[in-house]
C-alpha cells in the first residue's frame, strides 16, 4: 500500500523497444513522447495532472482548469522527467 517514488529516466524522442521484442520484429522503430499522466501524493490520495505536446511543438501542463505553455523539448526535459510521472504515451515516428 506505499507508492514508490523512484525516479524513471526515459526519452522523449527515438524510444527504441527492440531489446524487449525478441521473436516479434520490431526491426528499428523508434517511438515519441506525446504526453505524460502525473501524480502527485499517495496512495490515499493525491492529485492528477498532464503534460501534453501540442501540434506546434511545444509542451503544455494541463492541471484542472489551468493550461501553462511550459516550452520546447530542448528547454523542458528536466521539468518533464519527474518521478511524478506515472504514464507515458509514444507514437511512432512519421
Amino acid at each position: 500500500g506505499k507508492k514508490l517514488n523512484t525516479l524513471v529516466d526515459f526519452p522523449l524522442e527515438n524510444l527504441s523497444i527492440d531489446e524487449y521484442c525478441i521473436g516479434y520484429g520490431a526491426n528499428g522503430i523508434k517511438y515519441d513522447l506525446y504526453a505524460i499522466a502525473n501524480h502527485s501524493g499517495d496512495t490515499g490520495g493525491g492529485h492528477y495532472y498532464a503534460y501534453c505536446k501540442d501540434y506546434d511543438g511545444c509542451w503544455r501542463e494541463y492541471n484542472d482548469r489551468t493550461v501553462r505553455l511550459i516550452g520546447r523539448d530542448d528547454s523542458v526535459k528536466s521539468q518533464l522527467i519527474s518521478s511524478s510521472a506515472y504514464l507515458l504515451f509514444y507514437k511512432c515516428r512519421d
